[in-house]
């Protein structure tokens, strides 16, 4: 059953494609759509808050406006389309936080993948990449203009090396676990040794590693970025993906797609992660072209795979 929220975002959308096709004599055609489009967003992001989080609201009003001429209908719905770069702003503002700049740097060669593939050489294109400030005393400013003192005050905060030491930790469990994905035609053995088993394991690892990007600290991921990829089953990122991502800055930019985009009858919203059971059956029948009867295929061979993880890893 769709909700009120659903039926607010639907009639959006269609405004939208009305508004994106009004040509540049049609200014009355355009005021009455601004009008109606303007109503629908002041009862998504406006009605019955505070004031606090009105204020929050209005901006994420105003991010809807500057982004309209950036929607293709093509890549999928609008309300996506809009929770991303909202996603994509306040993970600006975070790094912003923490003293980070752009620069302009080389960007790697799109590839077409498999679960065997990896990503290519610098093709030499420059993009603009997030990167953390060369100098210690490099002030930081937060996102309310305030100021955040220095890396080195956040240095001095962190007492005896236990973040260090933690950090080090991480790193080798996850160079450990990159490695087992990698060699689990050598790892597996018996009956489950077999090229089903295998698409799985790196099914659950690609999903877990966006997992990761979302949630960890990207200078864990950055230097295991090309074993990553070479580990993740890549046509099964592309389907839960909004966009095609042959990077961890282009994951970190991107969002999954709407469970209802990629599962028929699911809900319009963001799937939590793991990503739901029907979502690994759909990608096996429309892209693999291997019917799941039951989702609790789907939990054996996740319970397997965690088994597995436990025994090398733990």
């Amino acid at each position: 059953m769709i909700d009120r929220t659903d039926r607010l975002w639907e009639r959006l959308e269609k405004l939208v494609v009305q508004w994106r096709g009004i040509g540049p004599d049609d200014e009355a055609v355009r005021t009455s759509l601004n009008f109606e489009m303007t109503e629908v967003l002041m009862d998504l992001f406006c009605s019955g808050r505070d004031d606090e989080k009105n204020a929050k609201a209005l901006e994420d009003f105003a991010l809807v406006w500057q982004e309209l001429d950036r929607y293709d209908p093509s890549t999928g719905s609008f309300r996506g389309f809009v929770q991303t770069r909202m996603k994509m702003r306040r993970m600006d503002a975070q790094r912003q936080d923490a003293g980070m700049h752009r620069e302009m740097k080389e960007a790697e060669k799109d590839w077409e993948g498999s679960c065997d593939g990896m990503p290519g050489e610098s093709d030499g294109k420059k993009k603009p990449i997030w990167v953390r400030p060369d100098s210690l005393d490099a002030p930081i400013v937060t996102s309310d203009g305030e100021d955040g003192g220095t890396l080195s005050d956040m240095v001095a905060d962190d007492r005896s090396g236990r973040e260090a030491t933690q950090r080090l930790n991480v790193d080798e469990s996850l160079c450990e676990l990159i490695t087992l994905i990698l060699l689990l035609p050598q790892r597996l053995s018996g009956q489950a040794n077999n090229p089903v088993k295998i698409k799985y394991f790196r099914m659950f690892f690609t999903d877990s590693m966006v997992l990761s990007v979302h949630t960890m600290e990207m200078e864990y991921l950055h230097k295991r970025q090309r074993d990553i990829f070479e580990a993740m089953c890549i046509p099964f990122l592309d389907f839960f993906m909004r966009d095609i991502c042959r990077s961890l800055e282009e994951i970190l930019a991107s969002d999954l797609k709407l469970h209802g985009e990629m599962v028929e009858g699911r809900a319009m919203k963001r799937p939590e992660q793991p990503l739901p059971n029907d979502v690994y059956r759909q990608y096996m029948r429309v892209v693999e072209h291997i019917e799941i009867r039951s989702d609790g295929a789907i939990s054996n061979q996740r319970a397997s795979y965690y088994q597995f993880l436990k025994e090398r890893l733990c």
